[in-house]
């Protein structure tokens, strides 16, 4: 689906929940990941709710799958799963789902790895997934 940098993919991408959240629940997130070049630090992501600007209004960041990304092998496919918050104060509305993959140990410089389609055209630093729906 898309290239991360120049060392990941992510390969696949599943909403376990639907659209239509309520403020306080988890909303549940599977992605699929392969290796392209060795990776050389362990790698982090964060997947947001963002409102109209872009700002977060609700994030999950943890490293990237249960397996450091520099121990990661070619052609192995490698599960993050992970729960975002949708936080009890969320007014009703419609949120940007997001993902974005950094550093931890140089983001607030260097921000998030960018994002590119598989045939290399440039796209942003984050991967649009969806877009939630608060009631």
């Amino acid at each position: 689906l898309f290239r991360i940098g120049d060392m990941l993919a992510l390969q696949q991408w599943e909403l376990k929940d639907s659209v239509e959240v309520q403020p306080c629940q988890r909303v549940a997130i599977e992605s699929w990941w392969q290796m392209i070049e060795p990776p050389p630090v362990s790698y982090s992501m964060q997947i947001a709710m963002v409102d109209a600007s872009g700002q977060p209004v609700s994030a999950a960041n943890s490293p990237l799958t249960t397996l450091s990304t520099k121990l990661w092998i070619p052609d192995a496919w490698f599960l993050d799963a992970r729960t975002l918050p949708v936080r009890c104060d969320t007014p009703p509305g419609e949120y940007p789902l997001v993902m974005s993959v950094y550093n931890p140990d140089t983001f607030s410089e260097a921000g998030s790895l960018p994002v590119s389609l598989p045939d290399g055209t440039p796209s942003n630093d984050y991967v649009y997934l969806t877009t939630l729906f608060v009631k």
